[in-house]
């Protein structure tokens, strides 16, 4: 339960708030990203790193240590020229990758399908909403497999995850929750909503962070009792 870092939020809902992360949530989501590592057919996982230390989301790739996998070390012009990217990612002979939507549209323009014909890639997405023309165009991309992963910051970089699947749905989605968390659901009461209603999403489970860093009152209305 000791903390393990701060990270502040983009400030997109408001002013950025720093969240309190403790290891205890930080292993779940390593245990989780183990699982849909080999639940997606990747036993030994080959990763370039491409997120910044100073990024949750780098966990999604560090995890890949923990499950005797292999972390790629990548240099910053590699990161931020696409082609250089996908010769990066074919020379070290990746086999899964964490990326944005944004990023992965440049890279898809940079041949990154082509290149990986041969071998299966793996691509997390996260980090901002998937269109859904970018949906559509994945499930007709042949050569990568692309897992939509989902979470706010509070509750440890990823909550959900949903497998674009090539005769699944057009229309973007979320999924499911990953090992050890809950999504509900809930009305202005805070009850659930209907099937097929609208409603909020209220997350709960291993990954809650601890809450905000000195912001008691912040703390105690968005971290509720369960």
């Amino acid at each position: 339960s000791n903390l393990a870092y701060l990270i502040y939020t983009s400030g997109s809902t408001g002013q950025p708030k720093g969240v309190m992360v403790e290891h205890q949530q930080i292993v779940n989501l390593v245990l989780a990203t183990g699982q849909l590592l080999v639940t997606q057919g990747v036993s030994v996982a080959r990763m370039v790193m491409n997120a910044s230390l100073m990024f949750d989301a780098s966990w999604d790739e560090l995890a890949v240590l923990f499950h005797g996998g292999t972390l790629i070390l990548t240099a910053s012009e590699q990161r931020y020229q696409p082609a250089n990217m996908v010769s990066h990612l074919v020379a070290a002979r990746a086999n899964c990758f964490s990326c944005t939507p944004s990023q992965l549209e440049g890279l898809l323009a940079a041949g990154l399908a082509q290149q990986c014909a041969d071998a299966r890639l793996l691509v997390l997405v996260g980090g901002e909403a998937i269109s859904a023309e970018l949906w559509r165009r994945l499930q007709q991309t042949a050569g990568i497999d692309v897992v939509n992963v989902y979470g706010p910051t509070e509750t440890t970089v990823d909550t959900s995850v949903a497998l674009i699947e090539r005769d699944g749905g057009c229309e973007p989605v979320i999924g499911r929750p990953i090992a050890n968390a809950q999504i509900y659901l809930l009305d202005s009461e805070r009850q659930p909503v209907a099937p097929g209603a609208v409603g909020e999403i209220y997350i709960g489970g291993a990954g809650v962070a601890r809450g905000y860093f000195k912001r008691a009152d912040l703390t105690a209305e968005r971290f509720l009792p369960d």
